[in-house]
């Protein structure tokens, strides 16, 4: 066996496609898929398809299970709600042997069902504007960040999760790959590799799913900050997210006070850089597509923001409760 792929599994209702999608690999490459966590209802007819009853709900408990039964040296960890492009382990397979000892991941698109805000959605989210960030994006062979290296969609050999003693089942769902890659951040290479890209199911189809999901992201990104500090204030996307936003913040404040002209000037171009961006993004050609991505752009910059502080604040306010009025 050469490569054994691990999909921690709470959405069975997304496996069909998912598993249709190793199905269709156009490779000679030995590979295993291990399924590990609500398998009930999972149909399947290929040997090299595991499935394994794992009740714990930590999606990290899922993939030790797995990764503790997989016979490959190399191991790749997938979400359910993913479906690998037809040359995935191929390319996946020759990378690995061309970089053995590094980390690889690969790029998303849409699902193939997804409708047009959707789409939009990732467009927007493919702006580092909007993110700070490459992972889950990038469209070129290049060297990430450990931080850039999402669970959803990576290669890796199985000694960095022997090394690692496994992945940690205790910490917040949401930071398992931050946590994991973080130790090897200076002594393992991290690549993406377009031709690695998959569909994800995680783009939100409409404007309000689209505001609650950055609402939700940014408000965890400020309680991991105020409960992991040792880890993300090493996180390049989220310490220029919060100086900025801080910095923008105090000079808001100070101007109110100071000169409200200049207050109306500083906002005036913050909105106008935005724009510039969607222009840029979009090109001139088509006024509607410009005016949508800049009022989609403003909105996740706005909920982003008050997400993030109100996360800080909120766990400041149960860190100050727990410790003075146990």
């Amino acid at each position: 066996m050469e490569l054994s792929i691990i999909i921690a599994c709470s959405r069975p209702e997304f496996m069909d496609d998912c598993l249709k999608g190793f199905t269709a690999q156009q490779t000679e490459f030995q590979f295993e898929i291990i399924v590990a966590g609500n398998v009930s209802g999972i149909n399947h007819a290929a040997d090299n398809v595991r499935l394994l009853e794992v009740k714990e709900p930590h999606p990290n408990s899922k993939r030790n299970r797995g990764l503790a039964f997989a016979k490959a040296n190399l191991v790749a960890l997938i979400d359910d709600d993913t479906i690998p492009n037809a040359k995935w382990v191929e390319t996946a397979m020759q990378f690995s042997r061309n970089y053995p000892d590094a980390v690889l991941a690969g790029p998303e698109n849409p699902y193939p069902s997804a409708n047009d805000f959707a789409r939009l959605t990732h467009q927007l989210l493919s702006s580092p504007v909007a993110e700070f960030s490459k992972a889950h994006t990038h469209s070129k062979f290049e060297t990430l960040q450990w931080f850039d290296v999402p669970f959803c969609n990576t290669v890796f050999p199985k000694q960095m999760w022997l090394d690692a003693k496994g992945l940690d089942e205790t910490i917040p769902w949401h930071m398992d790959d931050f946590h994991f890659f973080f130790p090897f951040r200076n002594k393992v290479t991290f690549l993406n590799i377009p031709e690695m890209h998959i569909c994800h199911n995680r783009y939100p189809g409409s404007l309000k799913e689209l505001l609650i999901y950055k609402w939700r992201l940014r408000k965890e990104t400020g309680e991991k900050l105020m409960s992991h500090p040792h880890i993300y204030c090493l996180v390049t996307p989220v310490k220029a997210a919060l100086i900025l936003s801080l910095s923008v913040l105090m000079l808001l404040f100070g101007l109110m006070f100071i000169n409200p002209i200049a207050l109306t000037l500083v906002v005036g171009t913050y909105f106008l850089l935005l724009f510039l961006v969607s222009i840029w993004r979009i090109g001139l050609s088509v006024p509607v597509d410009i005016l949508n991505e800049f009022l989609l752009l403003t909105a996740v910059q706005l909920i982003s923001m008050a997400g993030l502080y109100y996360g800080l604040l909120g766990s400041a306010v149960n860190s100050f409760k727990n410790k003075h009025f146990k």
